[in-house]
């Protein structure tokens, strides 16, 4: 007898099946609850401040997959971000979004991002660990994992957001571009 156990992350809905012969699952299944009622905890203890700077992140993630085919989600994307934001992928620094979202594009077809809920660290950044799948623009796939850490303006917008990876040169090719 199987029963599934619904976990919602970054307001992505995964499952993970319990089996009565696989002590793994079990143990995803009840990490998975543990999250839920931990974001739960931190969500109620949230200011309207942090509410609508995770709403924006969680849009972040969103309009960055929907960006490659649709201009609007682009646009919208853009003005999450200062004009100026630092962008750290892997240690190296930029200043600016779209520059990198051009170049992103022009190596990659699609992206698919997953992710946990942003949260607010004794710094006053916020942090999210996500999983990616993607096709390069020669037709491979991958998949990658990491963390990022934003730092959110008074206005809302994002003026830092650091990109931290497994693959230590998984962003090499966009360290150039500008």
């Amino acid at each position: 007898m199987k029963d599934t156990a619904t976990a919602t992350t970054g307001n992505r809905n995964h499952t993970n099946v319990r089996s009565n012969t696989n002590t793994t699952n079990t143990t995803n299944a009840e990490s998975s609850e543990a999250n839920i009622t931990n974001r739960a905890a931190n969500a109620a203890t949230n200011t309207p401040l942090e509410t609508a700077a995770i709403t924006m992140l969680n849009n972040y993630f969103r309009l960055f997959d929907a960006s490659r085919t649709d201009e609007r989600a682009m646009q919208d994307l853009l003005s999450l971000f200062t004009p100026d934001a630092e962008i750290v992928l892997n240690g190296s620094s930029r200043n600016g979004f779209e520059g990198f979202m051009k170049a992103f594009y022009e190596y990659n077809k699609d992206i698919k991002h997953m992710w946990d809920a942003w949260v607010l660290q004794p710094d006053g950044s916020y942090q999210t660990n996500w999983a990616v799948c993607g096709q390069a623009a020669d037709g491979t796939v991958y998949a990658k994992a990491g963390i990022d850490i934003a730092r959110v303006n008074e206005e809302g917008q994002i003026v830092y957001l650091e990109n931290v990876q497994a693959d230590e040169n998984a962003f090499s090719k966009y360290k150039n571009e500008r």
